[in-house]
């Protein structure tokens, strides 16, 4: 069975959108930065289409939550995996992120 030779011209597109998408990506994580700077140092935002605010959210990650359940049920028995998961989130505080929203206005 033959098969299709893969062009040039594709891979050399690949790396070379590869390429500039790293570039932006470096640029807006820049220009990310100093709106988020400004903000926190309470910096309005221009009049215009664009608004920008940080959101701060606290909210646990709890993707552990089931599998440990599961491990200390197998290990201590049947019902004490939701006991020892009830203890655990009642020991431990969220964690709080800040993350800058850029939106259209309106």
């Amino acid at each position: 069975m033959a098969t299709k030779t893969i062009p040039q011209n594709v891979l050399k597109r690949i790396a070379l959108n590869r390429a500039t998408l790293e570039k932006l990506e470096a640029k807006i994580e820049a220009d990310e930065a100093t709106v988020f700077s400004a903000l926190k140092a309470g910096s309005p935002v221009a009049v215009g289409l664009f608004t920008a605010e940080i959101k701060v959210s606290e909210r646990r990650t709890t993707a552990w939550k089931q599998k440990g359940i599961e491990f200390v049920d197998e290990t201590r028995g049947d019902g004490e995996g939701e006991k020892w998961a009830a203890r655990v989130i009642a020991a431990t505080k969220p964690t709080p992120s800040e993350k800058l929203v850029v939106k259209v206005a309106g």
